[in-house]
């Protein structure tokens, strides 16, 4: 889908390990060109493909955590253009970036956009680093050419402004990065916190992982291996108390070309969070099926649909239940005799 790019301003934290930083502004938005249309569709793409995104909401508390605020300013109140929301969000960054637990944090060039695709806005920050390479210039010299290095972009959130206007949940997304401390720097910058229900974030994980599976170009045969193997991995994790990893669940579920199922699970807009531990029980979802009518609750495992001991005829809206237990039957027959 096109991204249309409504503002965008650059600015740069200036700061090394273990020193405080401090800030190089810009006063004006960067004005529309091509090269910003590109990078700006470089940096979303680079974004939506990368693994290890988290997923959130603003903190409640706005006084420790600003960003919400400012961001309100500008896209609801409209008390402040794109540039002194900019510079406000710098100063958070600035904070964050110089306390004593993020000390190992270092600067960048930091872009701030507002992009908008159809019916829906967010607004991206990142923090990017140059890099020099060599290039040959219109003299057939070979000079050296300074870039931004966007494989390097370790720091980046979006907030879905869309979603967050209109009440819903997990609106602010962010690359974890590679380090916990990393993380966490940018993590107190946007003020986001997790979610910590991880039972209803691993029911929103076994509801994704289901529909990436049936999409998958396979015989139905292929999609229940990997819907058990990606079942082992996960049940793994909980049993171990170990994190998921995309990658790794993606890797061995799908090997001969884990992106067609990493895709949709790293798409910043099914909400899956990279790295927490599921909740065992609501895996439960991907090896069973559970149904309920108005009198009646039924509970089977896949094994049971795919062995042909039950079968559904959705014209009719029927379900068949076959090889039937003995002692199920005259259970039955005891509680319902025939007239």
């Amino acid at each position: 889908m096109e991204l249309t790019t409504t503002a965008a301003i650059a600015h740069k934290i200036i700061k090394a390990q273990r020193a405080k930083g401090t800030l190089q502004l810009r006063n004006t938005p960067l004005p529309p060109s091509n090269s910003l249309d590109r990078l700006i569709d470089e940096i979303h793409a680079a974004y939506k493909n990368r693994s290890g995104k988290s997923h959130g909401a603003f903190e409640a508390d706005e006084q420790n955590y600003p960003t919400a605020a400012n961001l309100r300013k500008h896209f609801q109140d409209q008390s402040a253009d794109f540039v002194a929301t900019s510079h406000a969000l710098m100063q958070t960054l600035l904070t964050k970036a110089n306390e004593a637990s993020s000390n190992l944090a270092t600067g960048g060039s930091v872009l701030m956009a507002h992009v908008t695709s159809g019916g829906s806005q967010w607004f991206i920050v990142t923090i990017l680093t140059d890099k020099v390479s060599a290039a040959i210039d219109n003299n057939l010299n070979l000079v050296d050419s300074v870039h931004l290095d966007l494989n390097s972009m370790r720091f980046a959130g979006r907030v879905d402004i869309t979603r967050w206007l209109d009440n819903e949940d997990r609106y602010v997304s962010f690359l974890q990065g590679a380090s916990k401390d990393v993380s966490d720097y940018f993590l107190r910058f946007l003020g986001c916190t997790h979610p910590q229900a991880i039972r209803k974030e691993t029911t929103r994980l076994v509801d994704v992982v289901r529909s990436a599976v049936n999409r998958l170009d396979a015989t139905e045969d292929q999609r229940e291996a990997a819907r058990s193997l990606i079942y082992q991995y996960l049940n793994d994790c909980a049993k171990n108390a170990e994190p998921l990893n995309i990658d790794s669940l993606c890797n061995r579920a799908w090997p001969d070309n884990p992106d067609a199922l990493r895709e949709p699970l790293i798409d910043p807009d099914s909400g899956i969070s990279d790295g927490f531990v599921p909740h065992k029980t609501a895996l439960k979802g991907l090896v069973r099926f559970e149904g309920k009518g108005p009198h009646w609750h039924m509970k089977f495992e896949r094994e049971a649909v795919t062995e042909g001991n039950i079968q559904l005829n959705a014209d009719a809206k029927e379900i068949t239940i076959k090889n039937v237990p003995d002692e199920v039957i005259a259970r039955f027959q005891n509680d319902f005799p025939e007239p």
